[in-house]
């Protein structure tokens, strides 16, 4: 399975972040689901992604 570059991962994890309910409804999908696992582990593998979204 093909990754998007970090920097596409940010736009993603700010979304979710701003309304918690479309977070929610997202991975209540069965897609959507591994969409919030992907950015989850990249979040918990790169501690400059995590950095960058906290500013």
């Amino acid at each position: 399975m093909t990754s998007f570059p970090l920097s596409h991962w940010q736009f993603v994890v700010e979304q979710f972040i701003r309304n918690q309910e479309k977070l929610f409804c997202v991975a209540e999908n069965k897609y959507g689901c591994r969409v919030v696992q992907l950015a989850i582990e990249l979040l918990s593998d790169n501690s400059k992604v995590r950095i960058a979204l906290v500013k």
